[in-house]
């Protein structure tokens, strides 16, 4: 009796968890990173803030926790790349897949964007390579696939694979963040489309990667 006692509240807290992720993640979604409280997630959920508390201590870990979950599901969607090209093509596609994330997932990439300006000089702040540990090409990682490249004479030797893996990792990444989080108003200001400035970027990086 006391297991299968232990085991139902065991279900229960895993099912309250899980409401308070999902409630707090369109919040964040919604609202925006730092404009939630815990006394609006408690709401959302149902709860006592008191009652939260027991599940987690603050606004800070639930956002962390939710982002993780963002990131697992970014696993997915890039890992659904799969082709028989070159190095260089399977890396131009791995980019051009930013932009289609950016069109269906404009509100994830902006949480993500918020929360990396928010904890950036925090503990709770992930970094870069837990991304790069998420993405694979073919089920190579992103390092791997530069290497490929560099041995086949499609990507360019002057430089290492790790060095340009960072390098158009931080450049693709940041155009993400920055349309995701301010594209109207960037798109007022230069008077080029999130598209276009997409394109141009892609096509910058695409150019210096290459071996001439």
């Amino acid at each position: 009796m006391s297991l299968k006692w232990d085991s139902e509240l065991d279900e229960l807290r895993i099912r309250r968890r899980t409401e308070i992720l999902d409630e707090a993640r369109e919040l964040f979604l919604e609202k925006g990173l730092p404009r939630v409280t815990m006394r609006d997630i408690s709401k959302e959920v149902g709860v006592s803030t008191v009652t939260l508390y027991k599940y987690y201590k603050s606004v800070d870990e639930i956002a962390a926790e939710v982002k993780r979950q963002i990131l697992i599901e970014m696993k997915q969607f890039f890992n659904e790349i799969s082709t028989d090209s070159t190095a260089y093509e399977k890396i131009i596609n791995w980019l051009k897949q930013w932009e289609t994330y950016l069109k269906e997932k404009d509100d994830h990439v902006r949480f993500q964007a918020e929360f990396d300006l928010y904890y950036q000089s925090q503990k709770l702040e992930i970094e870069q390579g837990y991304y790069l540990e998420l993405f694979k090409i073919n089920g190579n990682s992103i390092p791997l696939v530069f290497e490929q490249g560099q041995n086949e004479g499609s990507i360019r030797t002057d430089f290492t694979a790790n060095e340009l893996t960072a390098w158009t990792f931080i450049n693709i990444l940041g155009i993400v963040h920055q349309l995701a989080a301010r594209g109207p108003l960037l798109e007022n200001d230069s008077q080029l489309s999130t598209e276009k400035m997409m394109e141009m970027t892609i096509d910058s990086v695409a150019s210096f990667i290459k071996r001439s």
